[in-house]
């Protein structure tokens, strides 16, 4: 199963396509996660803390996901 398969459909809509997109292009080093200031090219600064669900400063690929779907759905 796709990580940004965030709704668990089995499918990759455009929507959550666009999220992984934007994941990538904001983890520069391409180590799997995003710090804050690689975060803060793709989203919000200030929303940095609701998608560390861990709070270890560092956003996963599950936990942006999750954030954005979220957000998408609040």
């Amino acid at each position: 199963m796709n990580t940004f398969d965030s709704n668990r459909d089995g499918r990759i809509d455009p929507l959550e396509q666009a999220d992984q997109r934007e994941f990538n292009y904001g983890d520069t080093n391409r180590d799997g996660g995003l710090n804050r200031a690689e975060f803060g090219r793709v989203e919000n600064p200030a929303e940095f803390n609701m998608y560390d669900g861990n709070r270890d400063g560092f956003v996963t690929t599950t936990e942006y996901a999750q954030g954005e779907y979220n957000t998408e759905h609040r």
